[in-house]
């Protein structure tokens, strides 16, 4: 372990962020595992005289892989403990990095995430997409500028008839692809620069991601981050000087290469679909796999508890949230207030949302932990005390918390 973050000290010393992206500069990181945290390049911690780093405790502020405002600073996170190669950790870290970048930088193009929770799961939209996906990884692979034109009138074509199918949903899309599709272009280019593959093989990895029908339409906002990349790819070619004024816009990637094609006389193709059983097959396949993923919480042994009351939503992880109708599964955690207290629930738990997912009625928990009662709260293992009014019904608490 401490190999890998000494490795990681080294080579941030050693590789200009220059070398990725023109005016590229790091702001504070940390490396964590379960009890500590390796905070580098922060102003409130400076380094000790034998290590380019500070060693704390870690807090709840460390969870997941993120960008976090640790102290009001800019902090890019990365967990140890999810990464057994050193490309990965190393890519992942320069990739939260460049967030933090974005950060300085003042990025506002950050996407509405209730229109990706609420995303529609139309057949025509699912079999548009995936075509729109082929015909981009087709100008990337193209031998010609006159077949990557030709290809790139057909992704264009092929979007603007999902603008018509399925509306300002589109622009979710459009938004991870311009904050997360160079974030992943420069994870690219950073794990190339630790690896012995090349910047071309690691490509052919996020390339199967692009065009693969089924994970693209179920991992709907991941899916975003490749055809982000292949649009900062393309742009490289039909735009080399975009990224000098990307910080500067509040353009799209989409935009900005639409803008840029047509600058340079493209037609587009008239757009006819017709659906295959492919597309019927993974809409089935979506709507099935949700509402598995809620049986499958449901049928976890433990005490449950069911929380009923004005809740509000306070920290969500976007990547890992499963709709079926009014139920939101947070699988991995979520911050909630309740009567005006934070917690953050660090295990699945299910939601049930009024509007959006920042509203919620009701949440239902599984405990490994039979709750402690008082007479005036239940307390939940790993959660902490919530006052209120309760009963018990079975194995299922009711929690009704203090106005």
């Amino acid at each position: 372990m401490e190999n890998m973050i000494d490795r990681i000290a080294e080579d941030m010393m050693k590789i200009s962020p220059e070398e990725m992206w023109p005016g590229f500069r790091y702001v504070a990181f940390a490396l964590y595992d379960e009890k500590l945290v390796y905070l580098f390049n922060h102003p409130n911690y400076p380094a000790g005289s034998e290590k380019p780093y500070c060693v704390l405790a870690r807090t709840d502020s460390f969870i997941a892989e993120t960008l976090i405002l640790f102290e009001g600073h800019p902090t890019a996170i990365a967990n140890l403990s999810l990464h057994n190669d050193y490309e990965g950790l190393y890519s992942t870290l320069v990739h939260e990095l460049f967030h933090g970048y974005q950060y300085i930088k003042g990025e506002k193009r950050f996407p509405n995430e209730l229109l990706g929770i609420m995303y529609p799961i139309l057949e025509e939209n699912v079999e548009a997409r995936n075509q729109e996906r082929k015909a981009l990884h087709d100008a990337f692979i193209a031998n010609s500028r006159e077949q990557m034109n030709h290809d790139l009138g057909r992704f264009i074509a092929l979007r603007e008839k999902r603008a018509e199918l399925i509306g300002e949903a589109l622009e979710y899309e459009n938004r991870i692809e311009t904050v997360e599709g160079p974030a992943i272009y420069i994870e690219a280019k950073a794990k190339s620069l630790v690896s012995p593959l090349s910047f071309g093989k690691i490509l052919d990895s996020y390339a199967a991601f692009l065009v693969d029908p089924y994970d693209s339409s179920i991992h709907l906002r991941r899916s975003c981050y490749y055809t982000g990349i292949f649009l900062s790819l393309i742009l490289d070619e039909v735009a080399p000087a975009w990224k000098e004024s990307f910080m500067e816009t509040d353009k799209t990637l989409y935009a900005i290469l639409k803008e840029a094609l047509y600058g340079q006389g493209l037609d587009l193709p008239e757009v006819k679909l017709s659906l295959g059983g492919e597309s019927r097959n993974i809409v089935r396949e979506i709507i099935e796999k949700r509402e598995q993923s809620f049986d499958e919480f449901y049928k976890k042994p433990g005490t449950r508890v069911c929380i009923s009351g004005e809740l509000t939503t306070k920290g969500i992880d976007p990547m890992n949230i499963i709709r079926h109708g009014d139920k939101l599964l947070h699988k991995h955690y979520l911050k909630v207030s309740i009567s005006q207290v934070e917690y953050l629930i660090k295990q699945p738990v299910v939601a049930f949302i009024k509007k959006d997912y920042r509203q919620m009625k009701e949440l239902h928990l599984i405990l490994e932990t039979m709750p402690v009662e008082t007479k005036e709260s239940l307390i939940l293992d790993g959660i902490g005390e919530i006052k209120g009014t309760y009963k018990k019904q079975g194995d299922i608490f009711y929690l009704y918390p203090e106005e």
